[in-house]
């Protein structure tokens, strides 16, 4: 359905399912105990199983590609926190003798310019990414590595020069030319953002002076051009802050907002409640996944062999966490 999704452009009808969080996997072990299949408190893989004939067998590259694809969905929406959260479940994701796959680096070179579109900078990778698709990622994403220094440290003329360097068709080739014209745009942008760090309020001139276009490596040539820019970004809520028009023989100039001033009282309030609901509909995804890490025949052997550890005067938890110490197999079994 994702895939379909992503080939076709049609993802609406596909968001009541990729947004959802998957909780539970076919194949998962699931306690027995007796109750019967129509149970509706039983966990779904007690009854979807290949033996009930509801699923087939599940790979690992299957869990992978569909993130991939649903990534790409969201991507088509613009939707960044989503595409990213998808595309960093694809990178790390625990795999066999530190093996690093096709499809995750295919991840990791979109989850790098995804990164530099949602914050404006570099992304850290997870923690829990396993240390050989890490080194698999430093050779197999330079290009992109070198896209992300210049978007760090540079100036618009040298990330300019790095997309050029290689092509269009390079990043056509590789799936990524929609992605990174994105960048190239969005480079302005977070200068601007980033401009609230120095002052609270800006004359448009001095944003045309001061940033320039990642696509051109050059000023944009008006302030029409900047009033444009800056109306765009506050419009998509890139940018918290309001245009005050020239007057009294003072410019026309940006004012950036402070923390506080960026709600009222009753949309704190509802952001607060929504905060709250978010908690509450995590309550039941921990549960079950608390009750699945307790049965564990392999996380059991973890507790064991930590507090060995700590009975020899160890450390608990000094060398390597359990999720790096199971394989991608034991994890959809358990």
């Amino acid at each position: 359905m994702a895939y379909i999704a992503v080939r076709t452009g049609n993802v609406e009808p596909a968001l009541p399912v990729i947004e959802k969080d998957i909780v539970f996997f076919p194949g998962m072990k699931s306690p027995n105990d007796g109750r019967y299949p129509c149970d509706m408190q039983l966990s779904p893989p007690a009854y979807i199983t290949t033996e009930s004939g509801l699923t087939a067998k599940l790979k690992t590259s299957g869990v992978l590609e569909y993130d991939l694809h649903v990534a790409k969905c969201f991507l088509q929406r613009r939707s960044w926190q989503q595409a990213f959260d998808a595309l960093e479940r694809v990178i790390s994701y625990p795999t066999k003798d530190q093996t690093c796959s096709r499809i995750m680096t295919e991840a990791y070179n979109k989850w790098t310019l995804v990164g530099l579109l949602l914050n404006g900078k570099t992304p850290t990778l997870p923690a829990s990414t396993v240390s050989g698709p890490q080194k698999a990622f430093l050779i197999l994403g330079k290009p992109y590595a070198s896209i992300a220094n210049a978007f760090d440290s540079k100036t618009a003329e040298a990330l300019k020069a790095e997309f050029e360097s290689l092509g269009p068709q390079f990043w056509a080739d590789e799936g990524n030319l929609g992605l990174m014209n994105y960048v190239l745009s969005h480079y302005q942008r977070w200068k601007i953002v980033n401009l609230r760090e120095i002052y609270t309020k800006i004359s448009l001139e001095q944003i045309r002076v001061l940033t320039k276009s990642a696509a051109t490596g050059a000023s944009l040539d008006s302030e029409a051009r900047v009033l444009t820019l800056v109306q765009d970004m506050i419009s998509s809520g890139m940018l918290s802050g309001t245009i005050v028009p020239a007057a009294d023989g003072k410019p026309a100039h940006l004012v950036f907002y402070t923390p506080t001033e960026e709600l009222s009282e009753d949309e704190f309030a509802a952001k607060m409640l929504q905060t709250a609901q978010r908690i509450k509909d995590l309550g039941p995804i921990i549960k079950a996944t608390n009750e699945r890490l307790a049965t564990s025949r392999e996380y059991v052997r973890f507790l064991v062999r930590e507090q060995k550890r700590t009975e020899k005067g160890g450390i608990a938890g000094e060398f390597v966490g359990f999720e790096t110490q199971i394989e991608d197999e034991d994890l959809m079994k358990t």
